[in-house]
């Protein structure tokens, strides 16, 4: 993944979304096919990484030197288990957005879930609340300075569109976001913490459809929404 991004305030000049895929990311997406594709004849087996905790820079922790940094999603008492269809799951994702929780199965034939060199990400099918997609990547703690080309954390939610056809697409971090100065703080994983197959943490989130919205006079800017995450791959 690219470099770590000037945090600096720089003077916005194009807020017209560039989409940039790592070498990395890539990498991981087209395994993500390929898990897919054999998923109705075979299962697949995750790489257990060893466990690792970041707080990704730029953000704000209260956590003393040497502590470690970690969030869970809301509901759960640390013991894997958040009271929800989807972590009764091997493979699952939980995204909570300020009081929203959105539970997806990243297990099923449409979905792909990988842990490897550390890192660990997949996209999967919403089936709590409502219906879409979580689209998650965490890369190890040594993100930045791996010769690997890891990327920053990025989480998507895609709820589709609402019952007036608005689209809502919540993102925390990834290509699109790093590519709009305006989003520096407003749009990123704040803190994250890998154990072997799963990542939890806390993210900061903005609805990208409003984001364009505003951008084109339509609505004022949105306003940026806490919340946290985990997934498990294994």
């Amino acid at each position: 993944m690219e470099a770590p991004v000037d945090r600096s305030e720089t003077p916005i000049t194009n807020t017209t979304p560039t989409r940039r895929q790592t070498p990395t990311r890539i990498a991981i997406l087209a395994v993500a096919i390929l898990m897919i594709a054999a998923a109705c004849s075979s299962d697949s087996s995750d790489d257990e990484p060893t466990a690792s905790t970041t707080t990704v820079p730029g953000a704000t922790t209260t956590a003393g030197e040497g502590a470690t940094t970690t969030a869970t999603a809301a509901g759960d008492d640390g013991g894997g288990d958040a009271g929800s269809d989807a972590s009764g799951d091997t493979e699952y994702a939980i995204v909570t957005i300020g009081s929203e929780t959105f539970e997806a199965d990243m297990s099923g034939s449409l979905a792909a879930c990988i842990a490897i060199g550390g890192a660990v990400g997949g996209v999967g099918q919403i089936v709590e609340p409502g219906s879409g997609t979580i689209d998650m990547t965490i890369p190890p703690e040594n993100w930045e300075s791996s010769p690997d080309d890891w990327g920053p954390p990025s989480i998507r939610v895609d709820l589709g569109e609402d019952e007036n056809g608005v689209p809502i697409d919540w993102r925390a971090g990834g290509d699109i976001v790093e590519s709009m100065p305006d989003l520096v703080g407003k749009s990123q994983v704040d803190s994250f913490s890998i154990d072997g197959a799963t990542a939890t943490g806390t993210a900061t989130f903005i609805d990208f459809f409003q984001v364009q919205l505003a951008g084109g006079g339509q609505v004022d800017d949105p306003e940026p929404v806490e919340g946290t995450f985990e997934i498990n791959c294994g």
